[in-house]
Parts: C-alpha cells; sequence; structure tokens
C-alpha cells in the first residue's frame, strides 16, 4: 500500500520520515551502522567531487594509480602491513 502511495506522489515528506525510521528501529546494530555508513556516502557524494577537484594533478594521478593497483590485485592486507609494522616498532623500540 505505501509502495502504491509513493508512486502516485500522494505521500507527505512526514510519511516518509515516520516510515524511515519505523524501519531504522527494527534493524539490528550491525546493518543499522552499514546503513548509517551508506547514508552518510550519500549525503556527502557532491563533498567528494568537489574535494577531488582541488587535489593537485599528481595526487589524482596517484589515486587512480592505485586503484588500479587494486582492481589488478596489487595490494598487501591491511593486517599484513599493520603486522611488519609492529614488529618493527618492537625491533627498534
Amino acid at each position: 500500500m505505501f509502495l502504491f502511495l509513493l508512486k502516485k506522489n500522494k505521500v507527505t515528506a512526514a510519511d516518509l520520515k515516520l516510515d524511515i525510521f519505523r524501519k531504522l528501529d527494527s534493524l539490528d546494530n550491525t546493518k543499522l551502522k552499514h546503513l548509517y555508513g551508506e547514508f552518510i556516502n550519500i549525503i556527502n557524494k557532491g563533498d567528494s567531487i568537489e574535494e577531488w577537484e582541488y587535489l593537485t594533478e599528481d595526487q589524482q594521478l596517484g589515486i587512480l594509480e592505485a586503484e588500479q593497483q587494486y582492481k589488478n590485485g596489487k595490494f598487501k592486507p591491511n593486517d599484513k602491513v599493520m603486522s611488519k609494522l609492529r614488529k618493527l616498532l618492537l625491533k627498534n623500540g
């Protein structure tokens, strides 16, 4: 019923907010945190484009190169990097 009203543009902003709140209220903590991250990404989406424009060409190329390396499997998992770093720090302590 709600989707039918939404398609007919007969749903008010208050109706949408209440429905969203009810759905949020029923989520477990893990799903809520995931949704929060997605929500913040959507809100900040426009900002990220502006930030990109302020980067130098070298910075932009570096980011694009890193993305391509990641897609090609040329990366080290964070836990391995952190483990190696801990060992170096303890050794040189």
